[in-house]
């Protein structure tokens, strides 16, 4: 087994310095021993077992639970800090009949974010009271719009879930604060120093998040949620049926095909195989 460092080096092309990669190969310690227990107790190829074992998959159950993905061992939802929270939230608001918007963000996985979202809450409010903002790439960049914050407040939205999105719009929730709008937050991205004042804040990467993977895509937070929703019996949507859009959100978003976004692809790959949606279907077609 070999881990490489690659060290930089400008060398020209058609006239101009083009970054040049020269490689070089260590040896990796390898844990023979360990490799071939596994191999023994599992009965897979040595192979595969040293190579798990070099990735520092070391246990059993471990190389097990990669080789064998299944919804069984998805986490519990509620574990993410703010989720009680902001399940008991979107329940005031359905209750009281108020609209909600949804927040996205532009790339792959806000879209299918975004898309979820809307899917699982229009089954309990209704497409009309489930608005939703994907803000242009050019014409507004990344983050939360405070123009349309403002407008969603004058179209008697109470509430506005981000998805993918959100943990660093201080400004941004700010002024939904002022319009009366309350905000969850679901993203992945890294927290700042100062995190917005927001109603809930669901982030595997928040310090207090306590949840067990860091790793979901924005696509796989707003899933979480989802799941607890239905757990909750907020929505009726069964969020197995979203899993096509979770795995095309968390592929795209190239986060590491570990624990849960391991789970989350194979089972999406397999709803993606019998979808009906007529966008994936023409994405699909349109890839070959």
């Amino acid at each position: 087994m070999f881990s490489y460092i690659s060290r930089g080096r400008a060398c020209p092309f058609m006239g101009d310095p083009v970054p040049h990669r020269e490689i070089e190969w260590r040896p990796r310690t390898e844990d023979i021993e360990r490799a071939l227990i596994i191999s023994d107790q599992l009965g897979i190829g040595r192979m595969a077992s040293r190579i798990l074992v070099a990735r520092g998959i070391r246990r059993s159950d471990e190389v097990y639970a990669m080789l064998h993905p299944t919804l069984r061992n998805l986490h519990d939802p509620f574990l993410l800090a703010g989720m009680e929270e902001a399940v008991k939230r979107v329940r005031s608001s359905l209750e009281k009949g108020k609209k909600i918007l949804i927040h996205g963000d532009y790339d792959a996985d806000g879209i299918t974010s975004t898309a979820l979202m809307i899917k699982a809450l229009s089954s309990a409010f209704g497409k009309d009271r489930v608005l939703h903002h994907l803000p242009s790439r050019y014409g507004e960049g990344y983050g939360l719009s405070e123009k349309r914050i403002r407008e969603a407040g004058r179209e008697g939205v109470d509430l506005m879930i981000t998805v993918d999105s959100g943990i660093r719009d201080i400004d941004a929730v700010r002024v939904a604060s002022e319009t009366g709008i309350d905000v969850i937050i679901t993203d992945h991205h890294e927290p700042g120093s100062e995190v917005p004042d927001a109603f809930a804040i669901i982030d595997p990467k928040m310090p207090s998040s306590g949840y067990p993977f860091r790793e979901l895509a924005g696509v796989g937070v707003a899933f979480k949620m989802v799941q607890a929703l239905q757990a909750a019996d907020v929505i009726p949507l069964d969020a197995r049926s979203l899993l096509d859009l979770v795995a095309l959100g968390t592929v795209a978003d190239l986060v590491p095909l570990l624990d849960e976004n391991r789970i989350l692809v194979s089972s999406g790959l397999e709803e993606l195989a019998r979808t009906s949606s007529p966008g994936i279907i023409s994405l699909m077609r349109e890839s070959g």
